[in-house]
């Protein structure tokens, strides 16, 4: 078990875990072709003889291969159930072989100790791949050699790996470990190497930036990095603490530090100052371990581990120093019920993620050919979806409003989201920026709704009256607000390219402007009740509209897909929101029922859950496989 791993959960458990291999999850529903667990070995294994990693780091290589770097690694031999050990090397091995996205690496051939030929012939057994430290100590503070004594030696063990952009290098960053016993280590210190791929050799270093004391005494949290990211010339590296741990960790702090990317700088331990990492409102951290990196869809994912079963966090950012939102939770599969052990060592892959799936590796003791009841685990692979739920960013529901909350709108990203009340207050969330309000102005008639400009700088408010209000880099194209409506606006959306947006009246009524193109309305029809909101086609050249009692109509290019009458829904109907590709919609009740219409999947209600106050609206994400609901007192769900 690696450091990374171990160290939090010494604090609280002493468990005893046998040496264990990698495991990566897999979801339910993986996309076509993809495998289910398979083993991340090497040609080296076969049917009777099995290696057993740990925490493997992985890094993609410009000459199309995949370096792995794991922690302790044991050697076992025998039958399937009947392994017993016959090596062991300390601190860390390494392999690398070909790589695709989506792909579980099963092709790996084991790199030999840097400074030997890499050979092309078939693969030997694991070497030592970071050479191990002769300056730890035994943490009783007498200053004995760790390794003075049996169960007991010295270690470095990887916390994290990153290609130097334009050079063949690699930068490892390591924790100095004292090992005296199974579950029993001390990080004493930290450091890093640059090793080159091409030659198989350390260049530089190890360097023990936060050398180990005689005393042997702990290294603290927040100096223990890990996850190198490399970045326009910087390194940030993170580092994390529970403070309060049993089992799960209920609280703690997240820490980054960015240093240049020169050994100079990397050498010298007053370059590292750490700061806490920024959350997302109103997200709190609760970080057993983490893992953090550049993914192909250009977003900076962390995946904070966040209790022992196998429960994380998916958080983003747009660069490596955040602000941090969350994505989403989830668990990896097979880590309940498990007789002995716990999963952990959760790292992510971005070289074999795709789009929309995340290559996970963590430990699982029921994996390999001994099973949960022997001592040898095995390195599994398969894909876990990218979180795709909303994300909570805050909300309203705990303060007390002058009016009530009437309307949302999320950002582009799908990272925040803007709430808007009846007297034109607007509330900002997660990554959605304050542009200005309506609240200290005197409005001739309530705030109904609003809409969002497409680079999430801007928005326009709309009131019951037609009146506009625009703010940020929202253009004012025009209002109804100096005619004569034979029914109140209730809603508006915007073109896609913001320059034009339309308005809707509860009589079906359509009010374009700018260069929104009218495509006809309801105005002229005898409805069952009256229009509640408006969706808008993502080419601009079509829109729905919603009645109370569930009813669409469509208009344009905008599909129509079949409405929920006739009364499907308990309770009326308030609002609604269009898939981004057009396939699809959502109409939502005031008691938070969630009716789907096309390829519109279902997420998740509050239906049927007491609430303080009715929903009032909906807002779906970007990629179209999530919504929030939002209640008059601003409650988001």
């Amino acid at each position: 078990m690696s450091s990374r791993r171990r160290r939090a959960w010494a604090m609280t458990l002493a468990l005893t875990v046998a040496t264990g291999g990698t495991l990566v999850a897999g979801p339910a529903a993986a996309p076509a072709g993809a495998p289910g667990y398979a083993p991340v070995g090497s040609s080296y294994e076969g049917a009777t003889l099995a290696v057993s990693r740990d925490g493997g780091f992985s890094v993609a290589l410009p000459d199309g291969l995949d370096l792995w770097i794991f922690g302790d690694t044991g050697v076992y031999r025998g039958d399937p159930g009947r392994m017993v050990p016959t090596g062991f090397v300390p601190g860390s091995s390494a392999a690398e072989g070909p790589y695709r996205a989506g792909q579980v690496p099963t092709a790996l051939r084991e790199v030999p100790s840097p400074g030997r030929p890499l050979g092309t012939g078939p693969s030997g057994p694991p070497a030592q791949f970071i050479p191990t430290a002769t300056d730890e100590y035994l943490p009783d503070g007498s200053g004995r050699p760790c390794a003075d004594g049996p169960g007991r030696y010295p270690a470095r063990w990887a916390s994290g790996a990153a290609l130097v952009p334009g050079t063949s290098e690699v930068l490892v960053t390591y924790d100095d470990v004292c090992v005296t016993g199974p579950t029993h280590f001390t990080a004493e210190g930290w450091g890093f190497l640059e090793y080159d791929w091409r030659t198989n050799a350390v260049d530089v270093g190890p360097v023990d930036v936060f050398a180990p004391q005689p005393d042997g005494a702990p290294l603290t949290a927040d100096l223990q990095f890990k996850d190198p990211v490399v970045d326009g010339g910087q390194v940030t590296l993170f580092s994390s603490v529970c403070t309060d741990l049993f089992v799960a960790c209920s609280a703690g702090t997240v820490y980054e530090t960015t240093v240049p990317d020169t050994p100079a700088a990397l050498g010298d331990p007053a370059s590292y100052t750490p700061q806490p990492a920024v959350i997302g409102s109103p997200g709190a951290w609760t970080p057993i371990d983490l893992s953090v990196a550049a993914y192909p869809d250009g977003t900076y994912r962390m995946i904070e581990t966040t209790e022992i079963d196998g429960s994380y966090t998916v958080l983003s950012a747009t660069g490596p120093t955040g602000p941090w939102l969350v994505d989403g939770t989830g668990k990896v599969p097979g880590c309940e019920g498990l007789p002995s052990g716990f999963c952990y060592s959760l790292i992510g892959h971005p070289e074999l993620s795709d789009l929309s799936h995340l290559m996970v590796s963590y430990y699982d003791p029921a994996a390999g050919p001994d099973g949960a009841s022997g001592p040898v685990g095995h390195d599994v692979a398969a894909l876990v979806g990218i979180p795709d739920e909303a994300g909570f960013y805050g909300s309203t529901g705990d303060l007390v409003l002058n009016r009530p909350i009437v309307g949302m709108a999320a950002t582009p990203d799908g990272r925040g989201y803007w709430l808007v009340a009846a007297d034109g207050g607007i509330f900002a969330f997660g990554d959605a920026g304050f542009s200005g309000s309506a609240g200290d102005l005197v409005l001739n008639r309530p705030i109904v709704g609003m809409a969002a400009t497409p680079d999430g700088r801007g928005y326009w408010l709309v009131a019951a009256d037609g009146g506009i209000f625009a703010f940020g880099d929202a253009a004012f194209s025009g209002s109804a607000g100096n005619l004569v409506l034979h029914r109140p606006v209730v809603g508006m959306a915007a073109t896609p390219d913001g320059r034009g947006y339309w308005l809707v009246a509860a009589d079906g009524g359509i009010f374009a402007f700018g260069d929104a193109a009218f495509s006809g309305s309801a105005g002229d029809l005898v409805l069952n009740r009256p229009i509640v909101g408006m969706a808008a086609a993502s080419d601009g050249r079509g829109y729905w509209l919603v009645a109370a009692d569930g009813g669409i109509f469509a208009f344009g290019d905008a599909a129509y897909f079949r409405a929920t009458g006739p009364d499907p829904l308990v309770e009326p109907v308030v609002g609604m929101a269009a898939k981004p590709d057009g396939t699809g919609y959502w109409a939502v009740d005031s008691r938070g029922d969630i009716a789907g219409f096309g390829d519109a999947g279902f997420y998740g209600s509050v239906g049927g859950t007491p609430l303080n106050r009715p929903v009032v609206g909906m807002a779906a994400t970007p990629d179209g496989r999530g919504y929030w609901e939002v209640a008059s007192d601003g409650g988001i769900f």
